[in-house]
């Protein structure tokens, strides 16, 4: 979203502060709702053992810090699509919060992977 919407990320950003009463506790609200997304997956993955027990609302900060930032930099001329920037951003993220103990990461995504194909394909017949 934040790579292809740059201007109005940055908007969003800067004019915050510009929003009444009102209207700014709504949109602080709807960030809130969307931080604390953030917050549970990374809570529910602690609790599992499939995470590391790292600073929940640090990491999710971090996170949401470092893929939303990406619409100051980013352009699609540039060496990268934003799909290969996802996966790098993924794959840094997950093997700095995979617990060892869990298994290995590559092993897991394999079988998600396949789960999520299942379901689609499941829910593509019933569809029909």
């Amino acid at each position: 979203f934040h790579g292809e919407r740059a201007k109005e990320v940055f908007i969003g950003n800067s004019e915050l502060r510009s929003l009444n009463r009102t209207q700014r506790a709504r949109i602080v609200g709807l960030r809130n709702e969307y931080e604390s997304m953030f917050q549970k997956e990374l809570e529910d993955g602690i609790r599992q053992g499939k995470f590391l027990p790292v600073d929940v609302h640090v990491t999710a900060f971090g996170i949401l810090a470092m893929t939303s930032w990406v619409s100051s930099w980013y352009s699609p001329r540039g060496r990268l699509s934003l799909e290969q920037i996802a996966e790098i951003y993924s794959d840094m993220v997950l093997r700095g919060i995979w617990n060892p103990a869990a298994g290995q990461l590559e092993t897991h995504l394999r079988r998600v992977g396949r789960e999520n194909s299942r379901r689609a394909l499941a829910g593509a017949g019933a569809a029909k």
